[in-house]
């Protein structure tokens, strides 16, 4: 795959994990604490990792970079106050489940 390619593809995951994060941010989910931590550093990555894996055949880095370390989390963070700074066992779990999500949709094209 050419550098233009990846790049574009990375910038693509990108947008989508800016416009999960804005998706998610005008539901109710973060209304609740426990919700929205399961939303955004499990399900929200994991889903992220495994569009990059399937459908744009990022690798694990191209990926990681695309989803930009947890936009969701983040933004969830910025607007409902969830914890700052934002715990770092929390980034670890969120880079978890998105390198899963990753692995599962590399298993799914093999």
């Amino acid at each position: 795959m050419s550098r233009l390619a990846a790049a574009a593809k990375v910038l693509l995951l990108g947008a989508l994990a800016f416009g999960l994060a804005a998706a998610v941010g005008a539901t109710s989910l973060p209304d609740s604490y426990v919700l929205a931590l399961i939303v955004s550093v499990a399900l929200c990555p994991a889903l992220l990792g495994f569009t990059g894996g399937r459908w744009l055949k990022l690798g694990q880095v191209g990926t990681l970079f695309g989803i930009n370390f947890l936009p969701v989390l983040m933004a969830l963070d910025q607007q409902f106050h969830l914890g700052v700074p934002t715990n770092f066992g929390w980034l670890i779990a969120s880079i978890a489940f998105a390198w899963g999500g990753w692995r599962l949709g590399r298993r799914a094209t093999n």
